[in-house]
Formats: structure tokens, C-alpha cells, sequence
């Protein structure tokens, strides 16, 4: 699950384990769920540097970077 940098001030080890960063130039490029082409859109270098929304009109929309977490298994 993608969570807000703020997520750090309530980080439980026990509970969660961090497993990346959805950011250009930090964590594992295989986390990447997508990778926008200039066929796809004329902004797809945007669209590769943070993470990116589905839009109720269909259209992509970067936001902010994010922390990848996972859940523990109990």
C-alpha cells in the first residue's frame, strides 16, 4: 500500500514492514506497477518520476511520492 510520508510518525515494526519509496531515483524500479511512453502521453516523463492517479475522467495524474508498506502477517 502506498501511505503519505507522514505515515513515519505513526510506523509500527510490528505491525507494518517498509518496502520501498514510489519515487524517481529511490527504491526498487520493479515496484513500478506501469511505465508511461511518449505513445501513451505527451507527458509520460512526468508520469514516470511519482506516482500516478486514475482520474474519474480516465486521464493519469501524478501525486505525491509515497512510502510502500505491507501489512505483518500475525
Amino acid at each position: 500500500m502506498g501511505v503519505p510520508i507522514t505515515f513515519l510518525d505513526k510506523y509500527n515494526p510490528d505491525q507494518f514492514e517498509i518496502i520501498g519509496m514510489a519515487k524517481r531515483g529511490a527504491g526498487d524500479p520493479a515496484l513500478k506497477s506501469k511505465v508511461y511512453t511518449k505513445e501513451d502521453y505527451p507527458n509520460y516523463s512526468d508520469l514516470n518520476a511519482t506516482p500516478v492517479i486514475i482520474q474519474p475522467d480516465g486521464k493519469p495524474k501524478n501525486t505525491y511520492p509515497r512510502i510502500l508498506i505491507r501489512r505483518k502477517q500475525v
